[in-house]
């Protein structure tokens, strides 16, 4: 019984600021996740006018139960664009009938450096997101003032890495809110209205009396 080494009487000091330590980088990460989906699900829309809100809905339904590592893979394929990335097939051709139909999407222009060492930063992350959830209590021992040093230094690298992600992240999400306020400022413009109208309507209707 004696050679079991005995607690240091700061160890849970050092315990409470490693899992401080941890909770931050898991929260982070939530953020990050939380607004991944958001990005996913409002990147783009196609359908109906007046089925709109319903289509927008069941989009941020489905992307609710992806994993970090799908969304990811949604966002770089769809949302990013670059030289290399390949073409995106065009829309499959609807006859919308007597109906508005709206289509639009968002895309992230970079080059195809970016492209690629953007799509390996973040499956770094979620490697780094699996890891802690999962194994890191395999990684150190939490028992000992050396272990728990070490995770805490660790885990003091890896929140800088996980907050770097997350404001990249904002920017394009900031980027994206900007660009969709512009296009709904520009459809409720008369620039806008006499561009539409001129297309959908024939040249023969009078817009004044609606006879033609």
């Amino acid at each position: 019984m004696d050679d079991i080494p005995q607690p240091s009487d700061n160890l849970p000091d050092l315990q409470h600021g490693m899992q401080r330590k941890l909770g931050r980088c898991l929260l982070q990460l939530q953020q990050y996740e939380k607004l991944l989906k958001a990005m996913v699900a409002h990147s783009s829309l196609s359908g109906p006018l007046d089925q709109l809100p319903t289509i927008r809905e069941r989009m941020i339904q489905a992307v609710r139960q992806k994993t970090m590592g799908t969304l990811m893979g949604m966002l770089t394929e769809s949302y990013m664009t670059s030289p290399t990335s390949g073409v995106k097939p065009p829309p499959a051709e609807i006859d919308p009938g007597n109906e508005i139909w709206v289509s639009y999407q968002h895309e992230l222009k970079i080059s195809s450096e970016q492209y690629e060492s953007t799509k390996s930063a973040l499956k770094e992350l979620v490697a780094l997101r699996n890891d802690l959830v999962h194994h890191f209590i395999d990684r150190f021992d939490l028992w000992s003032t050396e272990g728990c040093a070490a995770a805490d230094q660790f885990l003091e690298d890896r929140y800088k890495t996980i907050h770097h992600h997350y404001l990249n992240l904002r920017s394009w999400a900031q980027a994206m809110n900007e660009t969709h306020t512009a296009m709904v400022q520009w459809l409720q413009s008369p620039e806008a209205e006499s561009m539409l109208w001129d297309d959908l309507v024939p040249a023969s209707f009078d817009r004044a009396d609606g006879e033609i």
